[in-house]
């Protein structure tokens, strides 16, 4: 069984964007790269979730995981966890306009401020967590990450070096998968 790396947090904060970049890289996410594409052909702009921790792929999104992460660090082996980040209030926002459809409210959040709070809390207990266990993290800011192309290089160099890929690479593969005109920032 790999070893894991799992992206996590509130959800709405580029994770699905991170999933189809890193398949489209080459890493070991459990998709092929037409499969990520057409999973995100949807209006809700999310998916790529594997959230089966027996199964045996490298890297695992969901953000369920920020809410199931002492559990999952006692029966798995994780070796880091990235956590995309943004504005608490666009955040919220943004489940809040799906409302109870896919990418929509949770932690039975039904208004914007439980959502936010609800969001604040996730955050917060899972660096808690990581931080107690001695699990290595990366926080990186979500949009930040799509219009500082070298950002998301520098941060994550050491997952990027694990699977040889140069920053050019990177940057080529970054600039082809971003869509500026599907990101939602509230």
């Amino acid at each position: 069984m790999k070893n894991k790396i799992l992206i996590t947090g509130t959800g709405r904060n580029g994770t699905s964007i991170l999933m189809q970049l890193f398949t489209h890289l080459g890493m070991d996410t459990g998709f092929t790269p037409e499969e990520a594409d057409r999973r995100l052909q949807n209006r809700a702009n999310a998916g790529l979730e594997i959230t089966d921790l027996t199964q045996d792929i490298r890297i695992h999104k969901a953000p369920h995981f920020a809410l199931t992460i002492e559990e999952d660090i006692t029966n798995h082996i994780v070796d880091h966890v990235i956590i995309p980040i943004r504005k608490l209030e666009h955040s919220a926002k943004s489940r809040a306009r799906r409302g109870r459809k896919l990418g929509g409210m949770i932690g039975g959040s039904r208004t914007y401020e439980q959502q936010e709070i609800f969001n604040a809390k996730i955050l917060y207990n899972l660096i808690e967590i990581l931080e107690k266990n001695g699990i290595h993290y990366t926080i990186i800011h979500f949009p930040t990450f799509i219009y500082d192309i070298e950002l998301l290089y520098e941060k994550l160099r050491w997952l990027f070096e694990e699977y040889d890929i140069t920053k050019s690479t990177y940057i080529e593969k970054m600039n082809n998968i971003v869509d500026t005109n599907k990101l939602h920032f509230i």
